[in-house]
């Protein structure tokens, strides 16, 4: 199994899809220690969507924070900032859920 994983790396195969497995860091430590993985373009369109849903998630919450934080006289970077991070880590988690959730990813 580990030489089949190996060979990826020297040459990308149709699971790959052209894109080089050194670069698919999970999928490639799965396929090393023989375990299962949903694929590369599976992982790729998890990450994709997952981090288009956050980073709007997070954009949000800047806007409104900084509007919430001038309407009442506070300094947006003392507010803003921890308020931005504290809600792109749980946004950013629940959209990873709902992309895996919504692509109807399995290993196997």
């Amino acid at each position: 199994m580990r030489s089949a994983a190996l060979a990826e790396l020297r040459e990308p195969t149709e699971r790959t899809a052209g894109v080089p497995a050194h670069r698919a860091g999970a999928h490639l430590v799965a396929r090393l220690l023989g375990e299962a993985s949903p694929g590369l373009a599976t992982m790729l369109a998890v990450a994709l969507l997952g981090g288009a849903v956050a980073v709007a998630f997070a954009l949000a919450v800047a806007y409104y924070g900084t509007i919430v934080a001038l309407a009442t006289g506070v300094d947006p970077d003392n507010y803003g900032i921890p308020l931005v991070t504290a809600s792109a880590d749980f946004g950013g988690v629940i959209a990873l859920i709902a992309a895996i959730a919504a692509l109807g990813v399995t290993v196997g």
